[in-house]
């Protein structure tokens, strides 16, 4: 029948060595399929739903239930979010071993990318083997692809030699023009970034869904490597437009978890074509060799629900850009539980900054610090209403710095404070930010602190426009000061710009 000769039945048929499968039921029948139920950037994603389909059985399909005289009725898939009943549904074929005894970089490569594009109406659903395991030894490059929910199933890929430009001598991805709406960059050819090991590096594409995976590197140590490897992330999104990473396993890289950049193909990596609505939603993420989720290049970005853990020297949550350029904005992070990195949340980008937001995580100890570079000034920013477990534990004097800033409100948030770290926001001297509020922190000396010992809501320039506002300690000490000038210790009342929800894949009902 081919890769595109798809069964639509309720039950996986074994057709020669590929096995199909249809997300359909018979007429007037519902049938529940199995999943939960979430909440994502403001979005409700209905994985627990119920299907009615007008799909009657081909008398081409009895055919094969008589040719065949196979029918395999494997356990029931991982829960998946949202899919239309028109979804296409594929497996990859038996060539492609699903027990790790052998690297399947190649063959999966190809495979994927010998698929059809799906539409908003018939997406095409990959789903892997149910808690197999993919050996995956280079990097799952796609280019351009549409309306795909790659399904681990609960599957492993797993790196277990690293081979950097493993792909590159296969054929070059389809020619197509990879970042939707553009017709720039057609040709496909020297498209692929020769020497990294990024498993899934994801060039441009729209409506993209990552779910129900195990993926491990093989850092077991989960601490700092080598430059050369410093870019080897787990899943990377270039230039991809409503994408939706959820429900997924992430450790052992030797980069990032999660990458979010710009069209890589594109001049200087792509500021003028970001990545556009990503949503990373209740993923489990632990040990990396850089950090936890990078956002350089990319605009409505969620990142929602997540457990980071573990081992990670740099940020848990990083916004970067190494030169002038680009834009990101819109971002949320919310509801997060974050331990294990060196810094909590870092911010120093030659990006546009704007409409940020760090709002109810819980996490370990607390080191913010938030500078645009001078030429891109940022503005917009909350922080609010986090916990934190431990103090920041350094030499620092401060547990979060802001500079180049404007509107910046921190407020709600629970942290404990103990020496040499007294002051809880520093607002920088050299560029300094403004109209910034600090208000109604819980600010606790931990109980080894020395007697007497109490935090400092917020330190900065006599010119700078600060204002701070019943920030006290846990049994309600003031810890607000009069150091600024008159009429700074008023409560602020106005808030940032909030970001915009990303939009999630067209195909995901909602």
């Amino acid at each position: 029948m081919g890769l595109t000769g798809m069964v639509f039945s309720t039950t996986a048929i074994a057709v020669g060595a590929v096995v199909y499968w249809a997300k359909t039921s018979t007429q007037g029948q519902e049938v529940p399929s199995l999943g939960r139920r979430c909440t994502v950037g403001g979005h409700v994603i209905k994985r627990t739903r119920t299907m009615r389909s007008t799909h009657r059985l081909a008398p081409a399909l009895a055919v094969v239930f008589v040719a065949a005289t196979v029918v395999a009725v494997f356990p029931p898939k991982a829960g998946a979010v949202g899919l239309p009943p028109g979804t296409t549904v594929v497996s990859p074929p038996s060539t492609v071993a699903s027990d790790c005894s052998v690297d399947v970089t190649k063959p999966l490569y190809d495979w994927l990318n010998s698929l059809p594009e799906g539409t908003p109406s018939n997406p095409v659903e990959v789903v892997f083997a149910p808690g197999g395991c993919y050996q995956v030894d280079g990097m799952l490059f796609l280019r351009g692809f549409t309306d795909f929910d790659f399904n681990g199933n609960g599957a492993t890929f797993r790196q277990t030699f690293r081979k950097p430009g493993d792909t590159k001598n296969d054929p070059s991805p389809p020619n197509r023009p990879p970042y939707c709406g553009s017709s720039d960059f057609p040709n496909a050819n020297g498209s692929r970034p020769p020497h990294m090991d990024v498993m899934w590096f994801i060039e441009g594409g729209c409506d993209l869904v990552f779910e129900n995976m195990d993926i491990e590197g093989n850092n077991t140590s989960g601490r700092g490597s080598a430059i050369r490897r410093a870019q080897d992330a787990g899943i990377e999104l270039a230039g991809v437009q409503r994408g939706l990473v959820t429900n997924d396993t992430i450790h052992g890289v030797y980069g990032d978890f999660v990458t979010v950049f710009g069209l890589h193909e594109a001049p200087t990596g792509g500021p003028s074509y970001p990545s556009l609505d990503i949503t990373i939603s209740d993923n489990t993420m632990k040990a990396s060799g850089r950090q936890g989720v990078t956002v350089v290049y990319g605009q409505r970005v969620a990142v929602t629900g997540n457990t980071i853990a573990g081992n990670i020297p740099n940020a848990a949550i990083d916004l970067e850009s190494d030169v002038v350029a680009g834009t990101e904005a819109d971002i949320n992070v919310s509801n997060n539980t974050i331990s294990g990195a060196t810094w909590l949340f870092s911010a120093r980008t030659g990006a546009h900054l704007f409409d940020i937001a760090f709002e109810n995580n819980t996490v370990g100890v607390w080191r913010v610090q938030m500078h645009p570079l001078t030429a891109t000034a940022g503005h917009d920013i909350t922080v609010g209403d986090n916990s934190a477990s431990g103090p920041s534990f350094w030499n620092k004097p401060w547990s979060m710095a802001f500079g180049n800033l404007a509107t910046v409100l921190v407020t709600g948030n629970s942290v404990p404070m103990a020496p040499p770290t007294k002051v809880f926001v520093h607002i920088g001297t050299r560029h300094a930010s403004t109209d910034v509020a600090v208000q109604d922190n819980i600010l606790n000396p931990t109980s080894g602190s020395p007697a007497g010992f109490l935090p400092t809501p917020v330190t900065a320039k006599q010119n700078v426009k600060v204002t701070q506002c019943n920030n006290q300690t846990a049994d309600g000490t003031p810890l607000d000061t009069t150091a600024h000038p008159p009429n700074r210790l008023q409560c602020v009342s106005w808030t940032p710009a909030q970001p915009v929800p990303p939009a999630l894949p067209e195909f995901v009902t909602t």
